[in-house]
């Protein structure tokens, strides 16, 4: 017997040898592990390309990988000259505020200008995203994009009153913005930053020249003023009520604020069809897109990812 296990135990060395197992056998099983590791990094990266992995478990089915990993092949250059970096970024965004939306507190951000050579940054309240619709063909988007590779056709909406400082800086000729944006349920960090416009019932609203400023990507004003419209009739009542306030914002306070026609529309009473004229729709046109998740410590600029 004991000469019939010495010669089974030579023979299955001998076909390990053979097969390459043996002593490397831990070696190929620690070069799995990294390969699925590599697969796992893949998938995040592409993911926040495509708007699709990058809120996802790490273990979804093969083919959600597969798919990531064909789209991680494509070399930076390219995804950066078609625009689809930071656009991808916006699909993620759109994502991690659905996973957000039974958070109030979630809606809120900080909203950051210079002013007269100083920071300036007050909070305000997200309405949604903006897309400017496409009218041109597509040889000249693609040269469009290749002009501005940042550009994702998509604004961050929001609301301002008229009356207010900040719009006389905000409305300059290429004024800009960035937003710090707080998620808190996912535990994510966006700092959305580009250009500012600000659309009340005439059109683009500028300072300090009579004539208006352009939009980004040509978008028609009917478009702008029709998405004013929108917001409007989207706003509730206590929100509407503070465009008829008296007095403006930061003045010393009105012994009639907040008004008898501000209390009547707060409680529903009067129902104004048309926004005021102190209504303004808000857009910071993103270009980039700076995304960190503080439960995993990944960070990505523009979907491309960096350290955090």
């Amino acid at each position: 017997w004991m000469f019939v296990l010495f010669v089974g135990g030579a023979v299955v060395r001998l076909c390990r040898r053979k097969s390459g197992l043996g002593g490397s056998e831990r070696g190929q099983r620690e070069g799995c592990g990294r390969r699925r590791r590599e697969r796992r990094h893949v998938g995040l990266h592409s993911g926040a390309m495509s708007g699709e992995g990058m809120f996802s478990s790490s273990n979804e089915g093969g083919n959600r990988v597969g798919k990531q990993e064909e789209e991680g092949r494509r070399s930076s250059v390219e995804m950066e000259r078609d625009g689809l970096l930071v656009l991808g970024s916006v699909e993620s965004l759109r994502t991690a505020v659905k996973k957000n939306r039974s958070d109030r507190t979630a809606t809120y951000v900080q909203l950051a200008t210079v002013e007269d050579g100083l920071p300036r940054v007050r909070t305000v309240v997200y309405r949604g995203l903006f897309v400017a619709p496409r009218t041109r063909g597509d040889g000249e988007e693609r040269a469009e994009h290749r002009e501005n590779a940042n550009s994702a056709r998509t604004a961050f909406v929001f609301c301002t009153d008229s009356r207010s400082n900040k719009v006389p800086w905000m409305a300059r000729e290429n004024a800009r913005a960035e937003i710090a944006w707080y998620l808190p349920i996912t535990r994510e960090q966006y700092r959305l930053s580009g250009r500012v416009s600000l659309v009340d019932r005439n059109g683009i609203v500028s300072s300090g020249t009579q004539q208006q400023h352009s939009t980004p990507f040509d978008v028609e004003i009917t478009q702008l003023l029709q998405e004013r419209e929108s917001l409007w009739e989207r706003m509730s009542p206590p929100a509407k009520a503070q465009f008829f306030w008296q007095g403006r914002p930061g003045a010393p306070l009105s012994s009639e604020w907040p008004g008898a026609y501000s209390n009547q529309v707060r409680d529903g009473d009067v129902v104004p069809a048309t926004p005021p004229p102190e209504f303004l729709l808000g857009l910071v046109w993103i270009e980039s897109i700076d995304w960190l998740s503080l439960k995993r410590n990944v960070r990505t600029i523009n979907g491309a990812s960096v350290n955090p």
